[in-house]
């Protein structure tokens, strides 16, 4: 961690889902926006227009080989979490991701998502899956998440 013990953040997909996320990393004390990362450039483009990002970029290798970035955010469309997500826990970050993390049926050797446990558990990071209940709102939701991963890991 930083030594301003500011948590550094990036997004991996820069959708709608994204806004949300970004809107509450910059309402969670402890946290900062860092940078984004999406295949297009147009969707980047829009992010840091809105949220004024200092680091973007249409490869995600690039924001996660940053050491200012702690915890990622997938927000990738649905189906489309696991790959970033395992990236990100194999380039030592922390994960909060949407879900479904993967929309394929399960095999004879269990889900896509084990092999993401296991990485979690071997790399010790925090996994947040993030699960919108009917009662509450999108940006309710992610500030909750977001602000539940600073907690656990100032407490560290």
């Amino acid at each position: 961690m930083s030594q301003s013990n500011t948590l550094g953040f990036g997004i991996i997909g820069c959708g709608v889902i994204a806004d949300f996320h970004a809107q509450a990393i910059a309402n969670v004390k402890g946290a900062k926006l860092v940078g984004v990362a999406d295949q297009f450039p147009e969707p980047v483009a829009r992010m840091v227009a809105k949220h004024k990002i200092g680091f973007s970029t249409t490869k995600i290798e690039e924001l996660l080989a940053r050491p200012d970035i702690h915890i990622v955010c997938v927000t990738t469309p649905s189906g489309a979490h696991l790959e970033p997500a395992l990236a990100a826990i194999r380039a030592g970050k922390h994960l909060v991701v949407e879900k479904p993390i993967e929309i394929l049926p399960p095999t004879k050797n269990g889900t896509q998502t084990t092999n993401l446990e296991k990485l979690v558990r071997e790399k010790k990071s925090l996994l947040k899956l993030v699960h919108t209940d009917r009662k509450s709102t999108r940006l309710n939701s992610s500030h909750a998440n977001i602000s539940y991963a600073v907690f656990c890991l100032k407490k560290k």
